[in-house]
């Protein structure tokens, strides 16, 4: 890299939490700190990246870090990704060569190559059947004088095997996998397992892809079969309908919902509890059941998606409400099996500690200097 240019970080939004930010964070940490490099960050901030180091104790090297942040009406800047990215892609354009290196660290920019692209969510394809969606995009590439394409000569960074697979079978190109860092601080032997209470939670949006209702069908017929489990819901959604749905469903005591919880009070939740479950459908990633492992709960996912690659083993990936029952009642009667499920995703969650990201990223730049020569 030159020594005389500052690699440039690209991020479409930077909130106060959410996974993709701490990645950022450890990302910034890596270049400015660890590596000591100049690093320009472009992005849209929300939130001070200044305060980065209290928010996700990272040791970001301020010295070594300029922020340009883009401002973007606030209609458009939670809603409409595809402006953020033309407006970014197009900034990264003109300016390309005051930077030695580029890497959007969040989902892809089009008509620019030789950079690292990190994609951390995959529903944007999605929108290719969609002929309006394709029009606007048409004018919105026209405004900033782009083509709207994602080229193949980057380097291409998924979150998971299943993100790789769903970019190569609708873009046709191949990309490499680094599991996203888990932001957690409690140490999960904070409360032993048989001290913890037998009960679920969930963690995540309130929304229809979720499938929260179903979470709740599955811990009612847990408890119609003599279990005594009880259930939080640990988020907030945007569908009012659907809401409301949730609320009526969650209206019995055994099921509590806790709105929006972040830092200790979210770990505090999920240290008290033994289980976690997520039945989300196709999964880009599952940065909420990375952190349940992380902090000690066994959780049960939809046997589909990026979330199978954190829990592996596959009793429990379940496939239906009826695998779930029953994988649940052999692992509550079976000491022997739960010891050997929890052991597992001990193991497991080593490869998402920010240490591991770090030196995943070390390859990586490894890599990108030997092929851009």
């Amino acid at each position: 890299m030159n020594g005389n240019k500052p690699i440039l970080v690209v991020h479409p939004q930077v909130g106060a939490v959410g996974g993709s930010e701490f990645s950022l964070a450890v990302l910034l940490e890596l270049l400015t700190n660890d590596l000591n490099l100049k690093t320009v960050l472009l992005t849209h901030e929300m939130f001070p990246v200044s305060e980065f180091n209290r928010v996700w104790r990272t040791n970001i090297n301020y010295e070594n870090l300029e922020v340009i942040s883009l401002k973007f009406p606030r209609k458009f800047a939670s809603t409409f990704s595809y402006l953020k990215c033309a407006r970014l892609s197009s900034y990264v354009k003109k300016n390309l060569s005051k930077f030695s290196l580029v890497i959007s660290a969040y989902n892809p920019l089009v008509d620019i190559e030789k950079t690292i692209l990190f994609i951390g969510d995959v529903t944007f394809v999605q929108y290719e059947s969609s002929k309006v969606r394709r029009f606007v995009y048409k004018l919105i590439n026209l405004f900033f004088g782009l083509k709207g394409e994602i080229s193949e000569n980057n380097i291409i960074v998924s979150n998971s095997e299943f993100s790789r697979r769903v970019i190569k079978e609708h873009l046709g190109i191949e990309s490499c996998v680094i599991y996203p860092p888990v932001y957690v601080v409690s140490d999960p032997e904070k409360i032993p397992w048989y001290e913890r209470e037998n009960g679920f939670v969930y963690i995540g949006r309130i929304s229809r892809e979720k499938r929260v209702l179903e979470v709740i069908d599955v811990v009612k017929a847990l408890r119609g079969k003599g279990y005594d489990l009880h259930l939080h819901i640990v988020g907030t959604g945007y569908d009012r309908k659907y809401l409301e749905s949730v609320k009526l469903s969650c209206s019995a005591p055994w099921c509590r919902m806790d709105g929006a919880k972040y830092g200790y009070d979210k770990e505090e939740i999920l240290l008290s509890h033994k289980f976690g479950i997520n039945l989300c459908d196709k999964e880009t990633f599952g940065i909420s059941v990375a952190e349940q492992v992380a902090l000690g709960e066994v959780v049960f996912v939809a046997d589909s998606g990026g979330q199978v690659e954190i829990v592996e083993d596959e009793f429990l990936r379940v496939k239906d409400k009826e695998d779930l029952l029953n994988k649940f009642e052999i692992l509550i009667n079976n000491e022997v099996k739960m010891q050997e499920v929890r052991k597992k995703l001990k193991d497991r969650v080593q490869r998402f500690h920010k240490d591991f990201f770090k030196e995943e990223m070390k390859r990586l730049l490894e890599r990108f200097l030997k092929w851009k020569d």
